[in-house]
């Protein structure tokens, strides 16, 4: 939700939280942590400010992640979500984003990068490592939509 200096609210999106539980007597309670990082353009045209909401328990076999959103001045658009879980020793699934003006970036275009790697229980190397990258497009007006899954990596060490 975006209020202005007189706290009225200017533009929102609906989310489903990350992880979390919800009451059985009807009362929601959420028990992760919750930031919002507010992020420059990078490189978005017609773009104010990426936000990222982080949503973690930080202690392993919990679902953590990431929701991203666009704001272009007027409306907020929701980009898409990322999920990210580890347990020691066993796996690790975690996601990052590349947006137009960061290394590796595209013109236009948020990459998501969710790695997934498997650890052998004895001698802890990595077994698995798995690499998908999501290409998201973006358009002032219509906001961000999913275009294609431009490399699926799936291997076994």
């Amino acid at each position: 939700m975006v209020v202005n200096s007189k706290n009225k609210v200017i533009s929102s999106v609906e989310i489903t939280a990350i992880g979390g539980d919800l009451g059985e007597d009807g009362n929601t309670y959420y028990n992760h942590s919750v930031t919002l990082e507010l992020l420059p353009a990078k490189g978005l045209e017609n773009v104010v400010n990426n936000i990222q909401l982080r949503m973690g328990y930080d202690a392993c076999g919990y679902l953590n992640g990431h929701a991203y959103f666009v704001w272009d001045g007027k409306k907020l658009y929701y980009a898409f979500k990322d999920d990210e879980m580890s347990e020691a020793g066993l796996f690790a699934n975690y996601s990052s984003v590349l947006y137009p003006a960061d290394s590796g970036g595209i013109n236009g275009k948020i990459l998501s990068i969710m790695n997934h790697i498997e650890y052998d229980e004895d001698s802890e190397k990595e077994t698995i490592h798995d690499s998908v990258v999501i290409q998201y497009g973006w358009k002032q007006n219509e906001g961000v939509f999913l275009e294609d899954t431009l490399f699926d990596n799936r291997r076994k060490l």
